[in-house]
């Protein structure tokens, strides 16, 4: 069975993920030039020869010692060298040679089997990988950088692509790049733990990408992630939040880490890793989250460099020069900036209070709906419902997308408010008329079973009435089916 996720709920950020985007490019650099793209690397195939031919000479001279080191590296442990040259005494009629000759045979051995152990001591992944019996120190660092095949960094970069930026972007480039590191560190010490005896390294960011999964569980454990799946002639796609599927994930690795360590179950993955990153990864959100790191230091910080930013934008500096003197065109110049710029919630709150000041609520409303869309998705969750409450005061009847309204409820209720939530719920569900799309409908439905049960059953009947997928009619009945019948509905303030 194949299951790839491929998106989730959280769309956009403030600003670009910039240490995101370079682990992104190291590693795409470290592979090629790691000569990793050919499906047989020129390393591999160079050391393959070698253990080859010293392994032939062996075959034909059975009575001479490998070194120590080649058969370490390159016999099998569970075969006793000693063992397998009386083997071959036993298949093999070898006549026996000179002293001379036997000198000159095994140093010819010798000096195939030092090629080979040389070879692959060269070996670029032995060299910069994490070796856990007779590695170098660099390999700590390296290792969560390198990759083997271009599957291994596909999958890897995808999943960094899909949890990294949304991360980062709440807790800021020197918090994640601390969070990216520490987590690579504990995977590699967690493998090397669990293989004390191993001579093969360990390569690739997934140990550190597993402690940015564990981060992205503890904050935005509700987000609802996309999969497609692939089993025998069946084949599509699905939603699950995040709190379910990534600790399903985790509790995998740990089965099959016992797997690997007390059952010899080899798998070629280092699962353990897996484990390690995942629980540094989610024992530093914890820490955030307690000691409230992002709301004193990270977030006045980031709103700070914002507001650099956008005041670097020319209309915002014109707009805010010219607010005083000539509000008209002020007002003009931070509309085409927020227009232009939507993920600036300094340029909209300018043009939200110029608005107000001048009664022009209504023209700038579906500009700052936007804008507070964007910083829902990019994190910035408080200072969006801020703006939210004083446009809906100000524009009761406003108008907009039904998934904009569908995320301020999803936030509103994440922060534990309820009542304040019925209003966006009933704008998502009433503004679109017919037109509204059953997965959307279906949404709305299970955000308000739990506080609306007549919201609920009316998105969950115009859900039912209008969908074409089996799955989600199925998913509509099965949740009308949960409801209790509909009582009284106290009346809704839409103002």
């Amino acid at each position: 069975m194949i299951l790839l996720p491929y998106g989730h709920e959280q769309t956009s950020v403030r600003r670009l993920p910039w240490v995101t985007l370079s682990i992104l490019a190291a590693c795409a650099l470290s592979f090629v030039f790691s000569g990793r793209f050919s499906r047989v690397p020129s390393e591999d195939r160079r050391i393959g020869l070698e253990v080859e031919a010293t392994l032939e000479y062996w075959t034909e001279h059975p009575y001479l010692r490998l070194p120590d080191e080649f058969r370490t590296l390159f016999i099998a442990p569970a075969l006793d060298a000693q063992e397998q040259a009386l083997g071959f005494r036993t298949h093999f009629e070898v006549a026996k040679p000179s002293l001379a000759e036997l000198r000159a045979e095994q140093d010819e051995i010798t000096a195939r089997a030092e090629r080979a152990v040389g070879s692959y001591q060269a070996h670029t992944l032995r060299r910069l990988g994490l070796v856990p019996r007779g590695g170098h120190a660099v390999g700590w660092l390296t290792h969560m950088f390198l990759h083997g095949g271009w599957m291994h960094l596909l999958g890897n970069m995808l999943i960094l692509y899909l949890a990294a930026p949304f991360v980062e972007d709440v807790w800021g480039r020197p918090l994640f790049a601390v969070l990216y590191l520490a987590a690579g560190l504990v995977a590699g010490l967690f493998h090397v733990l669990t293989n004390l005896d191993s001579s093969v390294p360990m390569v690739g960011a997934s140990g550190a990408i597993a402690g940015v999964m564990g981060a992205f569980l503890v904050r935005h454990g509700t987000t609802r992630i996309k999969f497609f799946y692939l089993f025998l002639l069946a084949r599509g796609t699905f939603e699950a939040p995040a709190w379910l599927m990534i600790p399903l994930w985790f509790l995998c690795q740990l089965w099959m880490g016992f797997l690997t360590s007390h059952l010899e179950v080899g798998t070629g993955v280092a699962h353990w890793a897996h484990v390690g990153g995942f629980l540094t990864g989610v024992g530093l959100a914890w820490l955030v989250r307690t000691h409230r790191i992002e709301e004193r230091f990270v977030e006045p910080a980031i709103k700070r460099e914002i507001t650099l930013e956008v005041q670097g934008a020319q209309e915002v500096v014109k707009g805010l020069v010219v607010r005083d003197t000539d509000p008209e065109r002020a007002f003009r110049m931070l509309s085409l900036s927020v227009m232009n710029q939507p993920e600036s919630p300094d340029a909209a709150g300018a043009l939200w209070d110029l608005a107000v000041q001048l009664g022009h609520v209504a023209e700038v409303a579906p500009l700052v709906l936007r804008a507070i869309t964007h910083q829902l998705c990019s994190g910035d969750v408080d200072l969006a419902l801020d703006q939210w409450s004083s446009l809906v005061r100000h524009v009761p009847e406003l108008e907009g997308d039904p998934r904009q309204f569908l995320r301020l409820a999803q936030a509103l209720v994440e922060r534990d408010r309820r009542e304040e939530a019925l209003i966006p719920l009933h704008r998502a569900l009433h503004q679109a008329g017919g037109a509204l799309e059953p997965n959307v409908a279906l949404s709305i439905a299970r955000l308000a079973r739990e506080f609306a049960p007549s919201v609920a059953r009316e998105a969950a009947e115009r859900a039912l009435a209008a969908s074409t997928e089996p799955e989600i009619s199925r998913r509509a009945q099965a949740l009308l089916e949960g409801l209790s019948p509909v009582g009284t509905q106290r009346s809704i303030p839409l103002s």
